[in-house]
C-alpha cells in the first residue's frame, strides 16, 4: 500500500507543484485581465476566476481561455488622400464610423456599425432598410447575394426606392462576427441619392472586403478555483509531511497557518460575499439594499396592505428562455426574448410589437452591447408570456430594468387576477432586512473654492422592526456601520441632490480572516527571525 501512496504523497508535497500553481495563477491573471476588455469585469471574473476548468461549456467548463490578437482595420480607406473621396462626418449613437460622398448637390452616407448577437435577424434589418426607402416589407428575402468578409459569411443587398420624392438607393452588407462572446452583427451601409450610390458601389464593396478583424487564440486552461484548491492542498500536504512540530519551528507553523487561513478566507469571501447599494434621501426609511450587478424578474402580491408576497427568477435564468413557475404564486412565466443589455425606443412603422398587453405597448426593447466599464451597468429587458396555473392566458409583457433605474422611477406594471392586485417587474435584485435604516442628516463638505470632496458622512437611525429599538450611528469614510453581519460604507453621494447619500452594503462572512492571517504571518516571521537572532547572538557570546 505504501508503494502506491508514496508517489501520490510526493506529488502533492512537491515544490514543483507549488511553482506550477503560481505560474498558472500569473497566466490566469494576465489572460483574465485582458478578457475584461471584451467581456467586461464581472463576466471575465466569473469565467476565469470563479471556475475550475476553461474548456468548452459542453464538456462542463466555463469556455475556452482566449486572447484577442490583432484589431479591426481596413486595407482600403476611401477617406484618405489617394484612396477615395469620402469625408468622415459625425456619426449616430449606433455607428462606429460614418462618411459621406458628394457629387454636386447629391450625396450618399456610408456607415459602419455593430450590434450584439442577431440584432433582430437578417430579414428584419433588411425590412428596416426597405422602410427607409418607402418599400413594403417582405416575408421572404430575394435578390440578395452571399459575400464573405475576412472569412465571415454575410449577405450583400441592393435596394432601390424613393426618399423625399427623389430616387434613392441603399447598398449594404450584414454579417456576423463570432471572435468574441456574445457574437456581433456588423452592418455596412451606403444610402442616399441613387446616382452617388451607383458611382460609389464598387469602392464600397472593395472597402467592405478589405476589412480585417481580430482573431481569438483559444486554448484550454485551469480556472481560479482549481488553482486555489490545488495550491491549498499542496500547502497543507507539504506542511504536515515535512515539518515536525517543535519550539524552534513555531514561527514556521504560524506563518504557514496564516497563509492557509488567508486562502480559506478568500475562498469563503468569493463564495459568499454579497455587495449592494442603498440610496437614501434625508427623512427616507428603507429596509433593503439593491444589487448593482444582478437582476430578477418578480411578481408581487400587493393585496395585503401590511406585507408583500413575491416570487422571483434570477435574470441569468431568463437567458435560457424557458418556462418558470413563480414560487407559491399562481403563475407561470414563459420567456419569449431576453436582452442582457438593452435600450428602449419607439417601434418602427410596420414592425410588429412582441408585447400584447401592459403599459409599454408604445415602446420596444432592443439588444445593446454588454458594458465593459466599471462605471456602466447593464440594463436587461425581456418579453415574457404570463399564464395562471389554471390555464388562463394573461398576455405577453415587456419588462425592463430601465424603468426602476431612473432618477424618478416609473411605477411598474400591475394587473389583477382572482380579485388580487399583482405587480410585474424586471428589477435589480433586492436584499431585505428585518430592520429599517433612516437617514437623518447627510453632509457633503468640499474644499473651499473647489468641487473636490473633503468629507461626506451620514447620520442614520437603525430601527428594529419587531422591538422598535433604535441606534444612532454616524457613518463616514473609513468608519462604517457593522450590523447583523453586514457592513455599511459611506460610498458616494448624489451629485444632483445634496440631501441624498449612497451607502455600499457588504455581507462578507470572511471579512476578518485577512486581518487574522496577516497577523499570524507577521507574528510567525517575527518569531522565526528572533529565534535565529537569539541563537546566533548566544553562539557569538559563547565563542567570545
Amino acid at each position: 500500500m505504501e508503494v502506491f501512496l508514496k508517489p501520490f504523497v510526493k506529488f502533492w508535497c512537491s515544490l514543483r507543484l507549488t511553482v506550477v500553481c503560481l505560474i498558472a495563477a500569473l497566466v490566469l491573471v494576465f489572460v483574465g485581465t485582458l478578457a475584461q476588455v471584451d467581456q467586461g469585469l464581472y463576466d471575465a471574473q466569473k469565467k476565469y476566476f470563479r471556475s475550475y476548468l476553461l474548456i468548452p461549456e459542453a464538456a462542463g467548463g466555463a469556455g475556452w481561455a482566449q486572447i484577442r490578437m490583432g484589431d479591426t482595420d481596413w486595407g482600403l480607406k476611401p477617406w484618405e488622400t489617394g484612396q477615395g473621396n469620402w469625408t468622415e462626418i459625425e456619426g449616430t449613437q449606433f455607428s462606429m464610423l460614418q462618411f459621406e460622398a458628394l457629387n454636386g448637390a447629391e450625396r450618399a452616407t456610408i456607415s459602419v456599425s455593430k450590434l450584439a448577437k442577431g440584432a433582430g435577424g437578417l430579414r428584419e434589418n433588411i425590412n428596416r432598410w426597405r422602410g427607409q426607402l418607402g418599400l413594403e416589407r417582405v416575408d421572404k428575402l430575394s435578390g440578395t447575394e452571399s459575400i464573405t468578409v475576412d472569412g465571415n459569411a454575410g449577405t450583400y443587398v441592393e435596394l432601390t426606392g424613393t426618399k423625399d420624392g427623389k430616387p434613392a438607393k441603399t447598398v449594404g452588407v450584414i454579417h456576423e462576427l463570432r471572435y468574441r462572446q456574445p457574437y456581433e452583427t456588423w452592418f455596412y451601409k451606403m444610402t442616399g441619392d441613387a446616382a452617388v450610390v451607383d458611382a460609389e458601389t464598387q469602392r464600397f464593396r472593395e472597402f467592405v472586403l478589405s476589412a480585417g478583424y481580430p482573431t481569438m487564440f483559444k486554448f484550454p486552461f485551469v480556472g481560479g478555483y482549481l488553482v486555489a484548491v490545488v495550491l491549498l492542498i499542496n500547502l497543507l500536504a507539504a506542511h504536515f509531511q515535512r515539518f515536525a512540530f517543535s519550539k524552534k519551528k513555531i514561527g514556521i507553523f504560524l506563518t504557514h497557518a496564516g497563509l492557509i487561513l488567508m486562502l480559506l478566507g478568500q475562498i469563503v469571501t468569493d463564495q459568499f460575499q454579497v455587495e449592494s447599494n442603498m440610496r437614501l434621501e434625508e427623512g427616507q426609511v428603507k429596509n433593503h439594499s439593491i444589487s448593482r450587478e444582478f437582476c430578477e424578474l418578480v411578481i408581487i402580491d400587493k393585496s395585503n396592505a401590511e406585507t408583500d408576497t413575491y416570487a422571483s427568477i434570477p435574470a441569468d435564468a431568463l437567458a435560457e428562455k424557458g418556462q418558470f413557475r413563480m414560487g407559491d404564486l399562481p403563475f407561470e412565466v414563459t420567456v419569449k426574448a431576453y436582452f442582457k443589455n438593452s435600450d428602449l425606443s419607439e417601434p418602427v412603422t410596420g414592425q410588429p410589437n412582441r408585447a400584447t398587453t401592459g403599459k409599454w405597448l408604445t415602446l420596444v426593447a432592443t439588444q445593446m452591447d454588454s458594458v465593459t466599464s466599471l462605471e456602466e451597468v447593464n440594463f436587461p429587458s425581456a418579453y415574457v408570456a404570463l399564464q395562471s396555473t389554471d390555464g388562463k392566458e394573461l398576455g405577453t409583457w415587456m419588462v425592463s430594468a430601465l424603468f426602476g433605474a431612473l432618477r424618478k422611477p416609473i411605477p411598474e406594471q400591475t394587473f389583477e387576477h382572482d380579485g388580487r392586485e399583482y405587480e410585474l417587474a424586471l428589477r435589480f435584485k433586492r436584499y431585505y432586512e428585518d430592520y429599517d435604516i433612516e437617514l437623518v442628516d447627510f453632509r457633503h463638505d468640499k474644499f473651499q473654492g473647489t468641487e473636490k470632496a473633503r468629507n461626506f458622512s451620514s447620520d442614520v437611525i437603525v430601527r428594529e422592526r419587531i422591538s422598535g429599538a433604535e441606534r444612532n450611528v454616524h457613518i463616514k469614510m473609513n468608519h462604517p456601520l457593522r450590523y447583523r453581519g453586514k457592513t455599511y460604507f459611506q460610498a458616494s453621494f448624489d451629485p444632483e441632490n445634496d440631501k441624498a447619500t449612497v451607502l455600499q452594503v457588504v455581507r462578507n462572512p470572511g471579512w476578518v480572516t485577512p486581518y487574522i492571517s496577516c497577523a499570524m504571518v507577521g507574528l510567525g516571521m517575527s518569531i522565526q527571525f528572533l529565534t535565529h537572532l537569539v541563537g546566533f547572538t548566544r553562539k557569538r557570546k559563547a565563542k567570545a
